[in-house]
């Protein structure tokens, strides 16, 4: 997830979400519904913390 979070953007997010959704909806759907709704949540807060001006590190220790 580290690597993705580095190449994530507002413009690949939407085909990440699908690609999880396809990835797990094969299996349990309650399991592809939280996954894929985890992920959209997570992507909200940092899209919020980027209104906000948070900086984020490169560096993690």
């Amino acid at each position: 997830m580290s690597v993705a979070y580095d190449l994530m953007n507002a413009e690949n997010f939407p085909d990440f979400l699908k690609d999880v959704w396809d990835f797990r909806k094969g299996g349990s759907k309650a399991k592809a519904v939280a996954i894929t709704g985890y992920a959209a949540v997570a992507g909200a807060l940092c899209k919020i913390e980027d209104l906000v001006g948070v900086q984020r590190s490169s560096d993690r220790a």
